[in-house]
């Protein structure tokens, strides 16, 4: 008996003591708890990229459906008035196919809200004043999520700074909202002058004229109407900084001739810590080097979303052909080689 005794201790002296810390649970060692944490911390590791990827196809999921309702939107919209709207009405600088020089500014972001179903934003504008008229202009201030892809950072509140004394928000660098969706103007350069569109282009959405249908000479499945840009960080005069890219409300048309996700587009390529838009290049202007560099562009990897003009989309991949993606810009390439012209000139 004294000896059974003792090979009780002896038992829990030594193989309780590691396996259980009271009547009935088991414990571990100190290695073995290590060594259970580091398992733990693989399979986080492993699981994380996986966890993410998903959030990111659940992001450009609806990204892709917002360009689809943009899509739909202005189907609608030529549908009714027989063209589609004028990628913006700027007439600021003289350009010779216009002739006229009575600024206005509203985008094709604006025309189109209704077939949104955006009324209430709609009814904020004044289209018989310049959009730089802060009564004219108050519907700009409405945050449209149909224009915002969830892929792009939130840091600027959806705000973007364009013009000197006109603040629709709480500070003086929050002009009107963004916009991640860009009209395709051009398939060379989409700017006449500063941040006025050319009247002659190519695209589809461009400066004071309006396509039809019976333009789009290359077919409508076969022509880009609208694509994804990112906006970013620019160093502003008096302010520190200031969030510098398209806005709904006006300016928002974009050239191809970068290509897609360019190394002067966010992230594309560009760090703005070391080159912000700041008006460096020859325009001295950060709002036109912004969109003299920064081009169609994503937050997706390998690629950007685009709407055509007869409404379907796709993902086109950052390693298009230039001559390739020249020729979904463009609406009529066989008239313009007959012509010799970069553009088909008015609609």
């Amino acid at each position: 008996m004294f000896h059974e005794e003792i090979d009780s201790m002896s038992w829990e002296t030594s193989s309780s003591r590691r396996f259980r810390s009271g009547p009935g649970w088991p414990a571990f060692t100190l290695v073995e708890l290590l060594v259970v944490i580091a398992i733990i911390g693989i399979l986080i590791a492993l699981l994380l990229p996986a966890v993410q990827a998903a959030r990111e196809a659940a992001r450009r999921s609806q990204c892709a459906g917002n360009i689809k309702q943009i899509g739909l939107a202005l189907q609608n919209y030529a549908s009714a008035h027989k063209t589609f709207p004028p990628g913006e009405i700027i007439t600021s600088y003289n350009d010779p196919n216009i002739g006229e020089v009575d600024t206005i500014g509203w985008g094709w972001g604006t025309f189109i809200l209704p077939y949104l179903e955006e009324e209430a934003a709609h009814r904020e504008m004044d289209f018989n004043h310049w959009v730089g008229d802060p009564a004219a202009s108050r519907g700009g201030a409405v945050l449209i999520n149909t224009y915002l892809c969830p892929s792009a950072p939130a840091d600027s509140g959806h705000w973007v700074e364009c013009c000197s004394n006109l603040s629709h928000g709480a500070s003086d660098v929050e002009d009107f909202r963004e916009s991640h969706y860009a009209g395709v103007a051009d398939s060379v350069n989409a700017f006449f002058q500063h941040t006025q569109a050319v009247s002659d282009g190519d695209g589809m959405l461009f400066n004071y004229y309006s396509v039809g249908f019976k333009k789009v000479l290359d077919g409508t499945s076969k022509t880009l109407l609208v694509g994804e840009v990112t906006n970013g960080l620019g160093a502003h005069p008096s302010q520190g900084s200031a969030w510098i890219g398209h806005m709904w409300i006006t300016w928002n048309v974009q050239d191809t001739a970068n290509g897609i996700n360019g190394l002067g587009s966010i992230p594309g390529g560009r760090d703005i810590n070391l080159d912000p838009f700041d008006g460096d290049g020859s325009s001295g202007n950060r709002h036109v080097e912004y969109f003299d560099e920064a081009g169609f562009s994503s937050f997706h990897p390998g690629g950007a979303h685009f709407v055509y003009a007869d409404g379907h989309i796709e993902f086109l991949q950052e390693e298009i052909d230039a001559l390739a993606l020249q020729e979904l810009t463009t609406r009529a390439s066989q008239e313009q080689e007959t012509t010799g012209n970069s553009g088909t000139g008015r609609p």
